[in-house]
């Protein structure tokens, strides 16, 4: 990291004012000694073990986005000042009134001490998909985690979220948020439950009119009224983690009365 000096103390300059205007560098008797960029440069990380991986800059911020397994190293500092671990979401379920699947568990967070220059484990876990055998519930989304070396060696796992019911199986399955239940010919029939309910909601009850929503990061998913047509998903969350407001891991809307047969 580029620094200067006052009174003989070293300081980490992140960002220089002129009149207040921020300045890309600051020169010294016609000598560049920092620049925007350097600060950058400091905070660099490796990832690598992939090639489905992004990595972007916003303002003082580097970030890197993992849609599928890698590894991350970082090479200038100790800390992670926000990270987000989304597991896959539930597929619906086939049959009347199918539930909805489940989001992926979602957990966030900021500040987490990492070790410089160690390898730091991402798995990513991809969706589970909607059922078109009748009377089938929903594939359950698979499990995403970020393992990593510092202070307690965390590792973060976020569930996959649960597969919406079907006709015969009718009980949404649990997960990171559970699916919903299924609305067949007789009975009201439960979601699934979240695995944690800190990282996910359960998954919403069906009604002879339709199935349950399933479960939402923000909120459980919606039971269906006797009256139909079905229940709703669940709410997302929204993060800026990228620089950008964006939501995520909200839960499937369950089916309405009929032959559905979801993909």
């Amino acid at each position: 990291m580029a620094n200067l000096h006052f009174d003989g103390t070293t300081q980490d300059i992140t960002e220089v004012h002129f009149n207040g205007t921020a300045v890309d560098a600051v020169h010294l008797n016609g000598t560049e000694v920092w620049t925007a960029t350097s600060y950058l440069t400091a905070l660099a990380f490796e990832a690598n073990g992939t090639t489905s991986k992004t990595i972007n800059t916003d303002g003082d911020f580097k970030w890197v986005e993992f849609t599928a397994e890698g590894y991350l190293e970082i090479t200038g500092g100790d800390t992670l000042d926000e990270y987000l671990v989304l597991a896959g979401g539930g597929g619906g379920g086939a049959g009347n009134g199918g539930g909805g699947g489940g989001a992926g568990g979602y957990i966030s967070g900021s500040s987490l001490t990492v070790s410089s220059g160690v390898t730091h484990h991402i798995s990513v876990g991809s969706g589970g998909a909607g059922n078109a055998s009748m009377g089938i519930s929903g594939t359950s989304g698979l499990d995403s985690y970020m393992k990593v070396s510092g202070a307690g060696s965390n590792l973060l796992e976020a569930d996959g979220g649960g597969g919406g019911g079907g006709g015969v199986q009718p009980t949404g399955k649990g997960g990171g948020s559970g699916g919903g239940g299924c609305g067949w010919y007789t009975g009201t029939y439960s979601g699934g439950s979240a695995t944690n309910s800190s990282y996910g909601n359960g998954g919403g009850n069906s009604a002879y009119k339709g199935g349950g929503g399933g479960g939402g990061s923000a909120s459980a998913g919606g039971n269906c009224p006797t009256s139909g047509p079905a229940g709703t998903g669940g709410s997302s969350t929204t993060s800026s983690i990228t620089g950008a407001s964006v939501a995520r891991a909200g839960g499937g809307g369950g089916g309405g009365y009929g032959y559905g047969y979801p993909t």
